[in-house]
Protein backbone atom coordinates (compact mmCIF):
# COMPACT_ATOMS: atom_id res chain seq x y z
CA UNK A 1 0.00 0.00 0.00
CA UNK A 2 1.32 3.35 -1.11
CA UNK A 3 0.64 6.15 1.59
CA UNK A 4 1.58 9.92 -0.12
CA UNK A 5 2.31 11.86 2.88
CA UNK A 6 5.86 9.43 3.26
CA UNK A 7 6.53 10.89 -0.18
CA UNK A 8 7.23 13.41 1.41
CA UNK A 9 11.50 14.81 2.41
CA UNK A 10 11.34 14.17 5.39
CA UNK A 11 11.91 17.37 6.84
CA UNK A 12 8.56 18.56 5.66
CA UNK A 13 6.65 14.92 6.62
CA UNK A 14 7.51 15.47 10.16
CA UNK A 15 6.60 18.88 9.99
CA UNK A 16 2.91 17.25 9.13
CA UNK A 17 2.95 15.13 11.47
CA UNK A 18 3.43 17.35 14.30
CA UNK A 19 0.28 18.59 13.37
CA UNK A 20 -1.62 15.51 13.66
CA UNK A 21 -3.51 14.27 17.17
CA UNK A 22 -2.69 11.22 18.89
CA UNK A 23 -5.02 8.31 17.68
CA UNK A 24 -3.76 9.40 13.98
CA UNK A 25 0.22 9.10 14.86
CA UNK A 26 -0.86 5.79 16.33
CA UNK A 27 -2.80 4.81 13.25
CA UNK A 28 0.11 5.67 10.84
CA UNK A 29 2.66 4.33 12.94
CA UNK A 30 0.86 0.74 12.23
CA UNK A 31 1.48 0.84 8.83
CA UNK A 32 5.21 -0.58 8.63
CA UNK A 33 8.64 -0.24 10.59
CA UNK A 34 9.36 2.64 8.42
CA UNK A 35 6.18 4.61 9.22
CA UNK A 36 6.71 3.70 13.24
CA UNK A 37 10.68 5.14 13.11
CA UNK A 38 9.53 8.02 11.58
CA UNK A 39 6.65 8.84 14.18
CA UNK A 40 9.72 7.62 16.97
CA UNK A 41 11.83 10.16 14.96
CA UNK A 42 9.09 13.01 16.63
CA UNK A 43 10.74 12.31 20.46
CA UNK A 44 7.14 11.75 21.82
CA UNK A 45 6.89 10.68 25.37
CA UNK A 46 4.42 9.74 28.16
CA UNK A 47 4.47 10.94 32.00
CA UNK A 48 2.13 7.76 32.35
CA UNK A 49 1.18 4.32 30.71
CA UNK A 50 -1.46 2.92 32.82
CA UNK A 51 -3.02 -0.33 31.80
CA UNK A 52 -6.54 -0.93 33.39
CA UNK A 53 -8.79 -4.70 33.15
CA UNK A 54 -11.86 -5.09 34.01
CA UNK A 55 -14.82 -6.34 31.41
CA UNK A 56 -12.70 -4.83 29.08
CA UNK A 57 -9.07 -3.57 28.88
CA UNK A 58 -8.51 0.21 28.83
CA UNK A 59 -5.04 2.24 27.77
CA UNK A 60 -4.45 5.61 29.55
CA UNK A 61 -2.08 7.74 28.56
CA UNK A 62 -1.19 11.11 29.61
CA UNK A 63 2.09 12.88 27.55
CA UNK A 64 4.71 15.28 28.80
CA UNK A 65 2.84 18.33 28.33
CA UNK A 66 -0.70 17.87 29.44
CA UNK A 67 -3.02 15.89 26.73
CA UNK A 68 -4.53 12.92 28.35
CA UNK A 69 -6.05 10.30 26.09
CA UNK A 70 -8.24 6.75 27.10
CA UNK A 71 -8.26 4.13 24.43
CA UNK A 72 -10.77 1.24 25.26
CA UNK A 73 -10.49 -1.76 23.62
CA UNK A 74 -13.35 -3.84 21.79
CA UNK A 75 -14.01 -6.40 19.56
CA UNK A 76 -11.43 -8.47 21.30
CA UNK A 77 -11.42 -12.24 19.90
CA UNK A 78 -10.15 -15.57 21.10
CA UNK A 79 -7.86 -17.52 19.75
CA UNK A 80 -4.74 -14.58 18.98
CA UNK A 81 -6.21 -11.86 21.18
CA UNK A 82 -6.83 -9.73 18.02
CA UNK A 83 -8.75 -6.52 18.46
CA UNK A 84 -10.29 -4.21 15.50
CA UNK A 85 -11.55 -1.25 17.36
CA UNK A 86 -10.79 1.13 19.97
CA UNK A 87 -13.06 3.56 21.75
CA UNK A 88 -10.88 6.98 21.89
CA UNK A 89 -11.75 9.40 24.78
CA UNK A 90 -9.87 12.87 25.04
CA UNK A 91 -10.33 15.94 26.90
CA UNK A 92 -12.96 17.13 24.01
CA UNK A 93 -15.19 13.66 23.09
CA UNK A 94 -15.32 10.30 22.48
CA UNK A 95 -14.49 8.37 19.31
CA UNK A 96 -14.76 4.55 17.84
CA UNK A 97 -11.78 3.85 15.84
CA UNK A 98 -12.27 1.07 13.58
CA UNK A 99 -9.49 -0.97 11.30
CA UNK A 100 -7.66 -4.06 10.40
CA UNK A 101 -7.26 -6.90 13.11
CA UNK A 102 -4.24 -6.87 15.11
CA UNK A 103 -2.97 -9.02 18.17
CA UNK A 104 -3.24 -6.65 21.11
CA UNK A 105 0.45 -7.76 22.03
CA UNK A 106 1.98 -6.28 18.75
CA UNK A 107 -0.08 -3.03 19.14
CA UNK A 108 1.00 -2.39 23.11
CA UNK A 109 4.48 -2.95 22.23
CA UNK A 110 4.04 -0.89 19.32
CA UNK A 111 2.26 2.04 21.37
CA UNK A 112 4.91 1.82 24.24
CA UNK A 113 7.87 1.99 21.27
CA UNK A 114 6.36 4.60 19.92
CA UNK A 115 6.29 6.96 22.79
CA UNK A 116 9.64 5.86 24.11
CA UNK A 117 7.84 4.20 26.92
CA UNK A 118 10.88 1.66 28.81
CA UNK A 119 7.51 0.39 30.90
CA UNK A 120 4.01 0.05 32.07
CA UNK A 121 3.45 2.77 34.71
CA UNK A 122 0.78 1.00 35.97
CA UNK A 123 -1.35 -2.36 35.31
CA UNK A 124 -4.65 -1.84 37.49
CA UNK A 125 -7.01 -5.01 37.96
CA UNK A 126 -10.33 -4.45 39.03
CA UNK A 127 -13.11 -6.36 39.79
CA UNK A 128 -15.29 -7.83 36.82
CA UNK A 129 -17.80 -10.04 39.02
CA UNK A 130 -18.49 -11.92 35.70
CA UNK A 131 -17.63 -15.80 36.51
CA UNK A 132 -15.31 -17.88 36.08
CA UNK A 133 -15.11 -17.60 32.27
CA UNK A 134 -15.12 -14.07 32.39
CA UNK A 135 -11.79 -14.01 35.12
CA UNK A 136 -10.15 -16.68 33.13
CA UNK A 137 -10.20 -14.65 30.07
CA UNK A 138 -9.26 -11.19 31.54
CA UNK A 139 -6.38 -12.86 33.30
CA UNK A 140 -5.29 -14.80 29.70
CA UNK A 141 -5.72 -11.10 28.10
CA UNK A 142 -3.44 -10.19 30.28
CA UNK A 143 -0.94 -11.87 30.01
CA UNK A 144 -0.48 -12.42 26.37
CA UNK A 145 -0.57 -8.61 26.24
CA UNK A 146 1.91 -7.57 28.46
CA UNK A 147 3.69 -10.56 30.32
CA UNK A 148 7.10 -9.95 30.12
CA UNK A 149 7.16 -6.05 29.90
CA UNK A 150 8.47 -4.34 32.67
CA UNK A 151 6.03 -3.26 35.27
CA UNK A 152 6.32 -0.01 37.99
CA UNK A 153 3.12 -0.72 39.47
CA UNK A 154 0.59 -3.39 40.13
CA UNK A 155 -3.19 -2.54 41.34
CA UNK A 156 -5.37 -5.24 42.87
CA UNK A 157 -8.27 -2.01 42.91
CA UNK A 158 -11.33 -3.16 44.58
CA UNK A 159 -12.38 -5.49 47.17
CA UNK A 160 -11.80 -8.95 45.62
CA UNK A 161 -13.16 -11.50 47.80
CA UNK A 162 -10.41 -14.23 48.48
CA UNK A 163 -12.58 -16.71 48.52
CA UNK A 164 -14.76 -16.31 45.17
CA UNK A 165 -13.10 -16.30 41.46
CA UNK A 166 -11.88 -12.62 41.70
CA UNK A 167 -9.53 -13.65 45.06
CA UNK A 168 -8.31 -16.65 42.64
CA UNK A 169 -7.93 -14.65 39.83
CA UNK A 170 -6.24 -11.86 42.02
CA UNK A 171 -3.67 -14.69 43.31
CA UNK A 172 -3.02 -15.45 39.48
CA UNK A 173 -1.99 -11.62 38.78
CA UNK A 174 0.12 -11.43 42.14
CA UNK A 175 1.81 -14.91 40.33
CA UNK A 176 2.89 -13.33 37.20
CA UNK A 177 3.38 -9.31 37.97
CA UNK A 178 4.78 -9.41 41.46
CA UNK A 179 8.01 -10.41 40.43
CA UNK A 180 8.36 -7.66 37.47
CA UNK A 181 7.43 -5.17 39.45
CA UNK A 182 8.95 -1.93 41.73
CA UNK A 183 5.40 -0.93 43.33
CA UNK A 184 2.24 -3.16 44.84
CA UNK A 185 -0.84 -2.28 45.87
CA UNK A 186 -3.36 -4.43 47.48
CA UNK A 187 -6.88 -4.09 48.16
CA UNK A 188 -6.52 -7.23 50.41
CA UNK A 189 -5.27 -10.08 51.02
CA UNK A 190 -5.77 -12.83 48.31
CA UNK A 191 -4.63 -15.81 50.33
CA UNK A 192 -6.55 -14.84 53.53
CA UNK A 193 -8.26 -17.70 54.14
CA UNK A 194 -5.36 -20.44 52.91
CA UNK A 195 -1.71 -20.79 53.86
CA UNK A 196 0.04 -17.56 55.16
CA UNK A 197 3.29 -18.61 53.50
CA UNK A 198 2.02 -17.65 49.85
CA UNK A 199 1.17 -14.18 50.73
CA UNK A 200 4.79 -13.94 52.50
CA UNK A 201 5.88 -15.15 49.44
CA UNK A 202 4.96 -12.30 47.51
CA UNK A 203 5.85 -9.91 50.57
CA UNK A 204 9.87 -10.86 50.61
CA UNK A 205 10.40 -9.77 47.28
CA UNK A 206 12.48 -6.58 47.00
CA UNK A 207 9.86 -3.99 46.44
CA UNK A 208 10.38 -0.09 46.50
CA UNK A 209 7.03 0.01 48.07
CA UNK A 210 3.90 -1.65 48.95
CA UNK A 211 0.03 0.12 50.22
CA UNK A 212 -2.11 -2.11 51.28
CA UNK A 213 -5.62 -2.25 53.29
CA UNK A 214 -4.72 -5.58 54.58
CA UNK A 215 -4.89 -7.21 57.06
CA UNK A 216 -1.66 -8.88 57.47
CA UNK A 217 -0.12 -10.07 60.47
CA UNK A 218 3.37 -9.22 62.70
CA UNK A 219 4.92 -12.20 60.71
CA UNK A 220 3.76 -11.19 57.51
CA UNK A 221 5.01 -8.03 57.80
CA UNK A 222 8.19 -9.52 59.76
CA UNK A 223 8.53 -10.95 56.37
CA UNK A 224 8.53 -8.14 53.79
CA UNK A 225 11.02 -6.85 52.08
CA UNK A 226 10.00 -3.53 50.55
CA UNK A 227 11.43 -0.21 51.20
CA UNK A 228 8.38 1.08 52.32
CA UNK A 229 5.00 -0.26 53.78
CA UNK A 230 1.88 1.60 54.12
CA UNK A 231 -1.16 -1.11 55.75
CA UNK A 232 -4.64 1.01 56.37
CA UNK A 233 -5.73 -2.26 57.90
CA UNK A 234 -3.95 -4.85 60.29
CA UNK A 235 -4.16 -7.71 62.43
CA UNK A 236 -1.58 -6.39 64.86
CA UNK A 237 -2.38 -4.64 67.96
CA UNK A 238 0.56 -2.59 70.61
CA UNK A 239 2.15 -5.76 71.77
CA UNK A 240 2.84 -7.18 68.38
CA UNK A 241 3.84 -3.78 67.40
CA UNK A 242 6.56 -3.64 70.01
CA UNK A 243 7.53 -7.25 69.09
CA UNK A 244 8.33 -5.75 65.95
CA UNK A 245 10.26 -2.76 66.85
CA UNK A 246 12.14 -5.17 69.08
CA UNK A 247 13.07 -7.67 65.64
CA UNK A 248 13.77 -4.18 63.00
CA UNK A 249 16.34 -2.88 66.12
CA UNK A 250 17.53 -6.52 65.97
CA UNK A 251 18.31 -6.59 62.62
CA UNK A 252 15.01 -7.32 61.01
CA UNK A 253 13.33 -5.80 57.72
CA UNK A 254 16.83 -4.54 56.54
CA UNK A 255 15.88 -2.89 53.45
CA UNK A 256 12.39 -1.13 55.20
CA UNK A 257 12.98 2.64 55.51
CA UNK A 258 9.12 3.35 55.98
CA UNK A 259 6.33 1.70 58.17
CA UNK A 260 3.06 2.82 58.34
CA UNK A 261 0.28 0.82 59.72
CA UNK A 262 -3.17 2.14 60.51
CA UNK A 263 -5.23 0.52 64.32
CA UNK A 264 -8.58 1.82 65.38
CA UNK A 265 -8.35 -0.21 68.05
CA UNK A 266 -5.12 0.98 70.39
CA UNK A 267 -6.16 3.05 73.22
CA UNK A 268 -4.22 6.42 73.16
CA UNK A 269 -3.92 6.51 76.98
CA UNK A 270 -2.00 3.56 77.36
CA UNK A 271 -0.41 3.24 73.71
CA UNK A 272 3.17 4.44 73.97
CA UNK A 273 4.02 2.60 77.63
CA UNK A 274 2.88 -0.59 75.62
CA UNK A 275 4.60 0.43 72.87
CA UNK A 276 7.96 0.92 73.96
CA UNK A 277 8.01 -1.08 76.57
CA UNK A 278 11.86 -2.67 76.80
CA UNK A 279 12.97 -0.78 74.08
CA UNK A 280 15.70 2.04 74.54
CA UNK A 281 14.02 5.36 72.90
CA UNK A 282 14.86 9.12 73.33
CA UNK A 283 11.94 11.21 73.43
CA UNK A 284 12.06 14.67 71.33
CA UNK A 285 9.37 16.98 72.03
CA UNK A 286 9.13 19.54 69.33
CA UNK A 287 6.91 20.45 66.67
CA UNK A 288 7.93 19.58 63.63
CA UNK A 289 7.18 18.55 60.00
CA UNK A 290 8.66 14.97 58.44
CA UNK A 291 8.51 14.34 55.12
CA UNK A 292 8.69 11.07 53.11
CA UNK A 293 7.85 9.94 49.82
CA UNK A 294 6.05 6.62 49.35
CA UNK A 295 4.86 4.44 45.83
CA UNK A 296 7.16 6.42 44.17
CA UNK A 297 5.44 9.60 43.56
CA UNK A 298 3.57 10.53 46.75
CA UNK A 299 4.83 12.91 48.95
CA UNK A 300 3.29 12.72 52.78
CA UNK A 301 3.97 15.32 55.03
CA UNK A 302 3.36 14.50 58.71
CA UNK A 303 3.29 16.85 61.64
CA UNK A 304 3.92 16.33 65.01
CA UNK A 305 5.29 17.59 68.08
CA UNK A 306 6.31 14.48 69.73
CA UNK A 307 8.89 12.17 68.62
CA UNK A 308 10.20 9.07 69.59
CA UNK A 309 14.44 7.81 68.45
CA UNK A 310 15.29 4.48 68.43
CA UNK A 311 18.41 2.92 66.76
CA UNK A 312 19.10 -0.72 65.63
CA UNK A 313 22.05 -2.58 66.54
CA UNK A 314 23.90 -1.50 62.99
CA UNK A 315 23.69 1.81 63.84
CA UNK A 316 20.91 3.08 61.81
CA UNK A 317 18.34 5.46 63.52
CA UNK A 318 14.35 5.53 63.11
CA UNK A 319 11.76 7.72 64.16
CA UNK A 320 8.33 6.88 65.65
CA UNK A 321 5.10 8.81 65.14
CA UNK A 322 1.76 8.76 66.80
CA UNK A 323 -0.55 10.28 64.77
CA UNK A 324 -4.10 10.08 65.86
CA UNK A 325 -6.59 9.57 62.60
CA UNK A 326 -9.62 10.05 63.96
CA UNK A 327 -12.93 8.41 61.56
CA UNK A 328 -14.82 10.66 60.14
CA UNK A 329 -17.55 10.79 62.19
CA UNK A 330 -15.60 11.64 65.02
CA UNK A 331 -14.15 14.56 62.56
CA UNK A 332 -17.51 15.61 62.62
CA UNK A 333 -18.25 15.61 66.29
CA UNK A 334 -15.00 17.64 66.72
CA UNK A 335 -16.41 20.18 63.94
CA UNK A 336 -19.63 20.22 66.14
CA UNK A 337 -17.74 20.99 69.03
CA UNK A 338 -15.31 23.34 67.66
CA UNK A 339 -18.06 25.42 67.46
CA UNK A 340 -19.75 25.59 70.95
CA UNK A 341 -17.32 28.45 72.10
CA UNK A 342 -14.05 29.82 71.55
CA UNK A 343 -12.30 27.92 74.58
CA UNK A 344 -13.98 24.71 73.09
CA UNK A 345 -12.14 25.58 69.79
CA UNK A 346 -8.73 26.12 71.03
CA UNK A 347 -9.36 22.92 72.87
CA UNK A 348 -9.73 20.74 69.35
CA UNK A 349 -7.01 23.04 67.73
CA UNK A 350 -4.75 21.72 70.23
CA UNK A 351 -5.15 17.87 69.14
CA UNK A 352 -3.00 19.44 65.96
CA UNK A 353 -5.19 17.99 63.18
CA UNK A 354 -3.84 18.98 60.11
CA UNK A 355 -5.57 18.86 55.89
CA UNK A 356 -3.47 18.54 52.53
CA UNK A 357 -6.02 19.84 51.17
CA UNK A 358 -9.02 22.08 51.73
CA UNK A 359 -11.08 22.39 48.77
CA UNK A 360 -14.16 24.63 48.20
CA UNK A 361 -16.66 23.89 45.08
CA UNK A 362 -19.27 26.16 44.17
CA UNK A 363 -22.33 25.36 41.43
CA UNK A 364 -25.67 25.18 42.67
CA UNK A 365 -24.38 24.31 46.43
CA UNK A 366 -21.17 24.93 48.21
CA UNK A 367 -19.41 21.99 49.54
CA UNK A 368 -16.01 21.70 50.93
CA UNK A 369 -13.74 18.73 50.81
CA UNK A 370 -11.03 18.00 53.25
CA UNK A 371 -8.30 15.61 53.09
CA UNK A 372 -6.01 14.99 56.29
CA UNK A 373 -2.41 14.46 56.07
CA UNK A 374 -2.72 10.78 56.47
CA UNK A 375 -6.03 9.26 55.47
CA UNK A 376 -9.52 10.70 56.03
CA UNK A 377 -11.74 12.04 53.52
CA UNK A 378 -14.66 13.72 53.88
CA UNK A 379 -16.85 16.15 51.62
CA UNK A 380 -19.26 18.36 53.74
CA UNK A 381 -22.45 19.98 51.03
CA UNK A 382 -23.81 23.00 52.29
CA UNK A 383 -27.57 23.16 52.58
CA UNK A 384 -29.66 26.04 54.20
CA UNK A 385 -28.01 29.03 52.68
CA UNK A 386 -30.31 31.86 53.18
CA UNK A 387 -30.20 35.76 52.38
CA UNK A 388 -29.57 37.81 54.26
CA UNK A 389 -26.55 36.91 55.75
CA UNK A 390 -25.32 34.10 54.35
CA UNK A 391 -26.40 32.15 56.81
CA UNK A 392 -26.43 28.21 57.12
CA UNK A 393 -28.34 25.26 58.92
CA UNK A 394 -27.34 22.04 57.97
CA UNK A 395 -24.75 19.94 56.16
CA UNK A 396 -24.82 17.16 54.16
CA UNK A 397 -21.40 14.92 55.26
CA UNK A 398 -20.36 12.70 52.51
CA UNK A 399 -17.83 9.90 54.32
CA UNK A 400 -15.94 7.49 52.61
CA UNK A 401 -18.90 5.17 53.03
CA UNK A 402 -21.62 6.61 53.60
CA UNK A 403 -23.53 10.06 53.95
CA UNK A 404 -25.72 11.95 56.65
CA UNK A 405 -27.64 14.94 57.37
CA UNK A 406 -26.78 17.12 59.95
CA UNK A 407 -28.70 19.93 61.23
CA UNK A 408 -27.97 22.64 63.68
CA UNK A 409 -28.62 26.18 64.68
CA UNK A 410 -28.23 29.15 62.12
CA UNK A 411 -24.10 29.99 62.19
CA UNK A 412 -22.94 32.47 59.37
CA UNK A 413 -21.08 30.62 56.86
CA UNK A 414 -17.59 32.91 56.59
CA UNK A 415 -17.74 32.12 60.51
CA UNK A 416 -17.98 28.54 59.85
CA UNK A 417 -15.17 27.86 57.20
CA UNK A 418 -12.75 30.70 59.30
CA UNK A 419 -13.38 27.87 62.34
CA UNK A 420 -12.76 24.87 59.92
CA UNK A 421 -9.53 26.35 59.09
CA UNK A 422 -8.46 27.18 62.75
CA UNK A 423 -9.88 24.07 63.86
CA UNK A 424 -7.39 21.89 61.30
CA UNK A 425 -5.06 24.44 61.12
CA UNK A 426 -5.32 25.31 57.74
CA UNK A 427 -3.28 28.85 56.72
CA UNK A 428 -4.95 28.72 52.91
CA UNK A 429 -7.48 27.23 50.92
CA UNK A 430 -6.05 24.73 48.42
CA UNK A 431 -8.38 25.55 45.85
CA UNK A 432 -11.75 27.17 44.81
CA UNK A 433 -13.34 25.84 42.31
CA UNK A 434 -16.38 27.18 40.53
CA UNK A 435 -18.71 24.95 38.48
CA UNK A 436 -21.20 26.41 35.90
CA UNK A 437 -24.74 27.13 37.06
CA UNK A 438 -26.50 27.86 34.27
CA UNK A 439 -28.55 29.83 36.63
CA UNK A 440 -28.54 33.39 34.65
CA UNK A 441 -26.41 36.28 34.13
CA UNK A 442 -25.86 36.65 37.90
CA UNK A 443 -23.31 33.58 38.21
CA UNK A 444 -20.99 34.48 35.06
CA UNK A 445 -18.40 36.62 36.25
CA UNK A 446 -18.75 36.81 39.81
CA UNK A 447 -15.88 34.14 40.88
CA UNK A 448 -13.31 36.17 39.06
CA UNK A 449 -15.02 39.17 40.52
CA UNK A 450 -14.63 37.43 44.32
CA UNK A 451 -12.39 35.13 44.40
CA UNK A 452 -9.04 36.29 41.73
CA UNK A 453 -7.49 38.80 43.69
CA UNK A 454 -6.89 36.25 46.73
CA UNK A 455 -5.74 33.01 44.60
CA UNK A 456 -1.86 31.96 43.58
CA UNK A 457 -2.74 30.42 40.56
CA UNK A 458 -6.16 30.74 38.44
CA UNK A 459 -7.74 28.00 36.24
CA UNK A 460 -11.30 28.67 33.79
CA UNK A 461 -12.29 27.35 30.91
CA UNK A 462 -14.51 29.78 29.42
CA UNK A 463 -14.09 34.01 29.56
CA UNK A 464 -17.19 35.53 31.65
CA UNK A 465 -16.00 38.93 30.01
CA UNK A 466 -16.12 37.63 26.47
CA UNK A 467 -18.92 39.48 25.17
CA UNK A 468 -17.43 43.23 27.05
CA UNK A 469 -14.34 45.26 26.61
CA UNK A 470 -11.33 43.34 26.46
CA UNK A 471 -10.07 45.33 29.46
CA UNK A 472 -12.47 43.72 32.03
CA UNK A 473 -10.33 40.31 31.28
CA UNK A 474 -6.88 42.16 31.02
CA UNK A 475 -7.74 43.38 34.90
CA UNK A 476 -7.64 39.82 36.38
CA UNK A 477 -5.00 38.72 34.28
CA UNK A 478 -2.61 41.51 35.40
CA UNK A 479 -2.47 40.47 38.67
CA UNK A 480 0.27 38.95 39.86
CA UNK A 481 -1.11 34.99 39.49
CA UNK A 482 1.73 32.25 40.55
CA UNK A 483 0.13 29.86 37.55
CA UNK A 484 -2.75 31.10 34.75
CA UNK A 485 -4.24 27.92 33.22
CA UNK A 486 -6.87 28.86 30.60
CA UNK A 487 -9.23 26.77 28.05
CA UNK A 488 -11.09 29.74 26.32
CA UNK A 489 -9.57 31.97 23.48
CA UNK A 490 -7.77 34.97 24.48
CA UNK A 491 -6.01 37.96 21.86
CA UNK A 492 -2.10 38.36 22.14
CA UNK A 493 -2.72 41.05 23.66
CA UNK A 494 -4.36 39.94 26.80
CA UNK A 495 -1.05 37.37 27.02
CA UNK A 496 0.70 40.85 26.80
CA UNK A 497 -1.18 42.07 29.99
CA UNK A 498 -0.59 38.79 32.12
CA UNK A 499 1.35 39.23 34.75
CA UNK A 500 2.21 35.28 35.97
CA UNK A 501 4.97 33.43 36.43
CA UNK A 502 3.15 30.13 34.20
CA UNK A 503 0.90 30.36 31.81
CA UNK A 504 -0.79 27.76 30.16
CA UNK A 505 -2.46 28.39 27.30
CA UNK A 506 -4.75 25.39 25.30
CA UNK A 507 -7.27 27.04 22.77
CA UNK A 508 -5.66 30.13 21.71
CA UNK A 509 -6.79 32.47 18.41
CA UNK A 510 -3.26 33.72 17.68
CA UNK A 511 -1.12 32.17 14.54
CA UNK A 512 3.13 32.30 14.25
CA UNK A 513 3.19 35.94 13.69
CA UNK A 514 1.79 37.19 16.88
CA UNK A 515 3.76 34.67 18.58
CA UNK A 516 6.29 36.24 17.03
CA UNK A 517 5.18 39.63 18.18
CA UNK A 518 4.63 38.77 21.57
CA UNK A 519 8.63 37.27 21.68
CA UNK A 520 10.17 40.51 20.13
CA UNK A 521 7.71 42.27 23.43
CA UNK A 522 8.92 39.81 25.89
CA UNK A 523 13.01 40.07 24.48
CA UNK A 524 12.01 44.09 25.36
CA UNK A 525 11.03 43.77 28.42
CA UNK A 526 6.96 42.96 28.80
CA UNK A 527 6.10 40.41 31.11
CA UNK A 528 8.92 40.35 33.17
CA UNK A 529 7.68 37.82 36.07
CA UNK A 530 7.27 34.99 32.81
CA UNK A 531 8.99 32.22 34.00
CA UNK A 532 7.12 29.37 31.51
CA UNK A 533 4.55 29.87 28.52
CA UNK A 534 2.94 26.58 26.73
CA UNK A 535 0.85 27.22 23.85
CA UNK A 536 -1.12 25.23 22.59
CA UNK A 537 -2.74 25.73 18.33
CA UNK A 538 -3.57 23.90 15.65
CA UNK A 539 -3.88 26.72 13.11
CA UNK A 540 0.20 26.87 12.96
CA UNK A 541 1.60 25.88 9.66
CA UNK A 542 3.89 23.74 10.67
CA UNK A 543 6.38 23.34 7.11
CA UNK A 544 6.83 27.63 7.76
CA UNK A 545 5.85 27.97 11.79
CA UNK A 546 9.77 28.53 12.84
CA UNK A 547 10.48 30.32 10.04
CA UNK A 548 7.76 33.27 10.37
CA UNK A 549 8.18 32.64 14.49
CA UNK A 550 12.00 33.77 14.17
CA UNK A 551 11.66 36.59 11.53
CA UNK A 552 13.38 39.25 12.82
CA UNK A 553 15.10 37.87 16.31
CA UNK A 554 18.43 37.21 16.91
CA UNK A 555 17.97 33.57 18.38
CA UNK A 556 20.62 30.54 18.56
CA UNK A 557 19.88 26.94 17.78
CA UNK A 558 20.87 24.04 19.77
CA UNK A 559 20.43 20.09 18.46
CA UNK A 560 21.27 18.29 22.19
CA UNK A 561 18.04 16.42 23.82
CA UNK A 562 17.56 18.17 27.37
CA UNK A 563 15.21 17.80 30.33
CA UNK A 564 14.28 20.35 32.50
CA UNK A 565 12.26 20.75 35.56
CA UNK A 566 9.50 23.38 35.79
CA UNK A 567 6.67 24.36 38.76
CA UNK A 568 3.96 24.66 36.95
CA UNK A 569 0.23 25.25 38.59
CA UNK A 570 2.44 23.85 41.70
CA UNK A 571 3.30 20.52 40.01
CA UNK A 572 6.55 19.29 39.14
CA UNK A 573 6.52 18.57 35.28
CA UNK A 574 9.47 17.21 32.91
CA UNK A 575 9.82 18.91 29.56
CA UNK A 576 12.24 17.26 27.12
CA UNK A 577 13.66 20.08 24.67
CA UNK A 578 14.60 18.67 21.49
CA UNK A 579 15.17 21.33 18.92
CA UNK A 580 15.89 24.14 21.43
CA UNK A 581 15.77 27.74 20.33
CA UNK A 582 17.73 30.42 22.87
CA UNK A 583 16.69 33.87 22.91
CA UNK A 584 17.99 36.70 25.22
CA UNK A 585 16.03 39.85 26.20
CA UNK A 586 17.60 43.22 27.13
CA UNK A 587 18.14 43.11 30.84
CA UNK A 588 20.31 39.19 29.79
CA UNK A 589 17.53 37.31 31.10
CA UNK A 590 17.58 33.96 28.48
CA UNK A 591 14.97 31.92 26.90
CA UNK A 592 14.46 28.28 25.62
CA UNK A 593 11.54 27.94 22.80
CA UNK A 594 11.13 24.54 21.42
CA UNK A 595 7.74 23.52 18.86
CA UNK A 596 6.73 20.41 20.98
CA UNK A 597 4.57 18.45 18.70
CA UNK A 598 1.24 19.18 21.39
CA UNK A 599 -1.41 15.98 19.94
CA UNK A 600 -4.40 15.57 22.13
Amino acid sequence: MTFRLFHLPQKPLLDALRCMENPELIAISMLSSKCRETVKSLNLSLKRFVVTVNRKMSIYMIDSVDSRLRLSVSGIEMPGFRLNGLRVMTIGGSNDWNFEEIDIRKWIENLMSTYHCPEITSIEIQRTDLGELEDEYSFNLVCHAVEGIKVRKLNLDKPMNPDGIAGKYAQNALELFSKRTKYLSLSCNPYQREDPVKIQKVLMQNFNGISSFGPFSIDDILMTNSRTLRLNSSKTGVKDLNRFIKLWMAGSNPRLRFFSVFDREAEAETLLPKLLRGVPHITINKWRTYKTIVMGDEIIHVHNNRAIKIRRKDGREATILYITLPDDNYIIYIIAISMLSSKCREIVKSLNFSLKKFDVTVNRNMSIHMESSVYSRLALRVSGVQMPGFRLNGLQVFAIGSSNDWKFEEIDIRKWIENLMSTYHCPEITSIEIQRTDLGELEDDYSLKLFSKYAKFLTFDCNPYQGDDPVKIQKTLMQNFDGVKSRVRLSIDDILMTNSRTLNMHNSNFGVKDLNRFIKHWMAGSNPRLEFLDIFSKEAEADTALAKLLKGIKYRKTEKLRVNEVIVMGRNIQIKWSRAIEIRRKDGKEATIDYIPLTT
